[in-house]
């Protein structure tokens, strides 16, 4: 569907909310997408939403008995508009010193790249890699640091919109840095890219449908799989997937996501989200979504390293050997 709306800094929280609504009322009755629980939750949640006093009831009386596994953000359905203002306040979240939402992820790449003795290209895959913030704030730091590493992120996200997104972000290091789209990256490409790219950091950003690269790729083919602030979009089985292929295709994996927790979810992400209703639902979906912290203990007796941060997010780690 696309929702083309002049959305505007001047547009009011509730006509913004009054556009939302009347494009999950369309999709409900058109019947063109068939998580009618996902619709019919976010159409609560945009009414509830329209002031404070009703957000609060909706949070306590309703939030705590939804289904995690049905649930959908707003931009996980198709609404371009919406994905687009979502990844761009998500972005200027992003680049925040304060609270630093992706900071410990970035420095825990850029701490993997500097201790690597590697002499060919180290190859790092970002899995939904949205607006490219993370690799964004990685390059800043090798750049400001002098690393004379050559490295190659590939960057895989199925939306053109945050494709566009990243490369606008990605932008200030023209010249510096190189910068390509491929629709589909395998392995001949890749080991084009690894022989001749020498002394530089490299982007790739690319729409491969990440469960079946496993029929482009060999084992351990890649230095470091990291996502961020993605696998709560996943369903069950999905999260299975997405596991199993990183363990088979690389020889580093990093998980960084959020993690239940009614204080943030009450407080400090209410209070960031709410003059922007379409973020405020990625935000609060979003925790509704996540791990417990039980469910992240339970993963770290399977090998892998636990670490939570004080902004409401955890980093899983794995070395396959």
């Amino acid at each position: 569907m696309d929702n083309t709306y002049n959305i505007t800094k001047a547009s009011s929280r509730i006509e913004i909310i009054n556009h939302v609504l009347g494009d999950l009322k369309k999709i409900k009755e058109e019947k063109s997408f068939d998580n009618i629980y996902a619709i019919d939750e976010n159409i609560s949640f945009f009414l509830s939403s329209k002031s404070i006093v009703t957000y609060f009831n909706w949070l306590f009386r309703k939030a705590t008995k939804l289904d995690k596994y049905k649930l959908l953000e707003l931009t996980d359905l198709p609404f371009p508009t919406w994905d687009q203002k979502m990844h761009l306040k998500l972005i200027e979240l992003e680049k925040r010193k304060f609270p630093g939402l992706i900071k410990p992820l970035v420095d825990k790449i850029f701490n993997f790249i500097n201790s690597n003795k590697k002499d060919s290209p180290l190859v790092l895959v970002n899995f939904g890699s949205g607006g490219a913030e993370v690799e964004k704030q990685v390059i800043k730091k090798l750049l400001d640091h002098n690393l004379d590493k050559s490295i190659i992120f590939i960057s895989i996200d199925k939306s053109l919109v945050t494709h566009a997104i990243a490369k606008n972000n990605l932008k200030e290091f023209s010249g510096i840095i190189d910068i390509e789209e491929i629709v589909n990256i395998n392995e001949d490409i890749l080991d084009k890219e690894i022989k001749f790219n020498v002394n530089k950091i490299k982007v790739i950003l690319c729409q491969n449908d990440i469960f079946n690269l496993f029929k482009e790729f060999n084992n351990r083919k890649f230095d470091l799989i990291f996502h961020s602030l993605f696998k709560h979009h996943l369903n069950y089985e999905d999260k299975e997937k997405l596991d199993l292929i990183s363990s088979n295709l690389a020889k580093n994996i990093i998980e960084y996501d959020g993690y239940k927790s009614w204080f943030h979810i009450v407080i400090p992400h209410t209070i960031t989200g709410w003059h922007d209703p379409v973020f405020l639902n990625a935000t609060i979906f979003s925790d509704l979504r996540y791990f417990t912290r039980h469910e992240l203990k339970e993963k770290k007796q399977n090998g892998w390293e636990l670490s939570l941060f004080k902004v409401g997010t955890y980093a899983l780690e794995k070395t396959n050997r």
